[in-house]
């Protein structure tokens, strides 16, 4: 309740009325993203990841107040009005130093849990990430990262086995946003992104760059924010060179043949 930010869902009171507990919440018209999770219904790789960076930034609010939601998942993400994202169902949240969970037990919907949430770890923040990690990879390529008929099996997967590249399964993924996505699924925690804004900064730039990728090789066509001047000023302190003079006693050079036009050239960037 003491979470005020637009991405997350308002509690207005909560409270008892003849024996039974009652929450009273803010109503969204919406719709989850579950219906985006399959491969018919896809949304634009830059249209999710703006979606996914939103959710970034409400998680990196949360956390801050100490709050792990713990329970990410399509179901409790609602798309409003087709360009917002709010979260909700905060049922499962805690604070990283209360004590909710018991021995044996998991709370959280396996497909998105991450290896210290199934492990029964002590968690923090980006467990959420984790989680939201998988969901964004649900949307891109119609699969989950983890997937499998029993729990046993999701399990196992996300204790011990990698998931593909979601460019294996989309080749409209461009190969910068799958890594950003195999980097926030890792094993370790502190090999992923360490905080929401993070992560969504890292999200904002691929979806920055989607309109200047090459959809055939996935690279940078050209940024041409980043491209060097065609005649970089002098440093200071230092004149820009000049034509050497012709040396005494010797005839002056004929007129320089013309330059060879300039291809353009394209520069390419790392991640």
């Amino acid at each position: 309740g003491k979470l005020q930010h637009p991405g997350i869902v308002t509690i207005f009171d909560v409270g008892e009325h003849e024996g039974t507990y009652f929450i009273a919440m803010e109503y969204i018209e919406g719709d989850t993203l579950e219906p985006h999770t399959s491969k018919n219904n896809l949304l634009p790789t830059a249209t999710a990841l703006h979606l996914a960076a939103q959710a970034c930034e409400a998680l990196d609010y949360a956390h801050q107040h100490n709050i792990i939601h713990r329970d990410i998942k399509p179901a409790n993400l609602m798309l409003v009005k087709g360009n917002r994202l709010k979260i909700t169902d905060f049922g499962l949240a805690k604070n990283p130093q209360s004590n909710l969970t018991h021995d044996g037990v998991l709370i959280g919907t396996p497909n998105y849990m991450s290896p210290e949430q199934i492990m029964g770890k002590p968690l923090d923040g980006r467990t959420d990430l984790f989680s939201l990690a998988a969901v964004l990879y649900e949307m891109l390529t119609g699969e989950r990262p983890f997937a499998g008929e029993s729990v046993t099996t999701i399990i196992y997967r996300i204790l011990h086995e990698l998931p593909k590249e979601p460019r294996a399964l989309n080749a409209q993924v461009p190969e910068p946003v799958s890594q950003v996505l195999m980097k926030a699924l890792a094993k370790e925690p502190a090999h992923r992104f360490q905080t929401g804004a993070e992560f969504a900064r890292a999200l904002q730039g691929r979806a920055a760059l989607l309109t200047t990728m090459d959809p055939n090789t996935s690279r940078v066509v050209t940024i041409p924010e980043m491209m060097p001047p065609k005649f970089p000023p002098a440093a200071p302190g230092h004149a820009r060179a000049e034509p050497a003079p012709a040396v005494k006693g010797r005839a002056a050079a004929g007129p320089r043949p013309a330059a060879k036009p300039r291809q353009s050239t394209t520069r390419e960037v790392s991640w």
